[in-house]
């Protein structure tokens, strides 16, 4: 049976649990990120992107946000390395983002929102579909990216060009030609952890891939995302209720770009009431040492969201 969602009131993340149970389940995302609380993975691998723009194929308003489909009948654009194994294709990418500039991403980090942030979706070739993939416990593999204000962002106003034609739900119009690693920041320094969906059905199948480096859209091009879109396109973070999720342990590690050492890992604990962020304090016996690869000295600070 299928359950109709959203984020309103009546039908907004404190519901989705209703109609789907798996929201108190082991894996759910959003988690919060803690750098201070973190230690590098020098087992991970490097991450391998590689994107063929010809895969493009258009840009569709789903009525809870808008993606861009690539054809995934072959191996012309596709994630490797990094936490997974094997080959995984890209099936899409969307963004989240707020009611305002400063509260937009889904993942946090130390509590902290970003303006927006972008998901490339890919599904592990293992499978014979995207459809299969979805509900294996290693079907999925999402890179997440922070979008923070700063300087204007030529290579997004493309997507953001298109929004017109598709302001309606269920709109959607041809987009070729479109290389998403320009979406990407100059270092593919990352956290992972084993998480979910997002948004319903919720299934607990995604590698989690977050970069460390956010990258930057100007303040007129977040006008042109959360003012003037349609309510439905506007994603809103709220906190589920006490009961609605069962208290749980997530492990995060981090993993590192070609030669770059400035990677985080955490252990967290999230209470029942804590859906999309915590503040819960990690119990000493969880909680992980970040440190430097090459010299075991502590990691970088990350870049502020402000």
């Amino acid at each position: 049976m299928s359950h109709a969602w959203g984020y309103a009131p009546d039908n907004g993340p404190d519901k989705w649990c209703e109609g789907f149970p798996i929201a108190n389940g082991p894996r759910q995302s959003p988690i919060d990120i803690v750098p201070g609380e973190a230690a590098f993975d020098a087992a991970l691998k490097a991450l391998t992107l590689k994107y063929d723009p010809s895969t493009s194929i258009d840009i569709l308003n789903n009525g809870h946000s808008f993606q861009v489909t690539y054809t995934d009948d072959n191996d012309n654009s596709t994630l490797t390395g990094g936490p997974i194994s094997g080959t995984y294709r890209l099936k899409q990418f969307h963004f989240h983002w707020g009611a305002s500039d400063d509260r937009g991403s889904e993942h946090t980090v130390a509590g902290t929102k970003y303006a927006a942030e972008l998901h490339l979706v890919h599904w592990n070739t293992k499978y014979p579909s995207f459809g299969d993939a979805a509900s294996k416990s290693d079907g999925l593999a999402v890179v997440g990216v922070f979008l923070r204000v700063g300087n204007e962002n030529a290579n997004l106003q493309k997507v953001l060009d298109a929004f017109d034609a598709i302001k309606a739900k269920g709109k959607q119009t041809s987009f070729e030609n479109f290389d998403p690693t320009i979406l990407l920041p100059k270092s593919l320094d990352y956290w992972t952890y084993d998480g979910s969906l997002t948004t319903p059905p919720l299934l607990e199948s995604v590698t989690w891939i977050v970069c460390k480096e956010p990258i930057s859209v100007s303040p007129a091009q977040v006008i042109e995302v959360v003012p003037g879109s349609p309510p439905k396109l506007k994603r809103f973070l709220c906190a589920c209720p006490a009961g609605c999720s069962v208290g749980q342990k997530k492990k995060v590690v981090c993993g590192r770009w070609a030669n770059s050492g400035a990677c985080f890992s955490l252990e967290r604990a999230r209470p029942p009431a804590a859906w999309w962020t915590t503040t819960a304090p990690l119990s000493p016996s969880r909680a992980a040492l970040c440190v430097h690869p090459s010299n075991k000295s502590p990691c970088p600070p990350i870049p502020s969201p402000a």
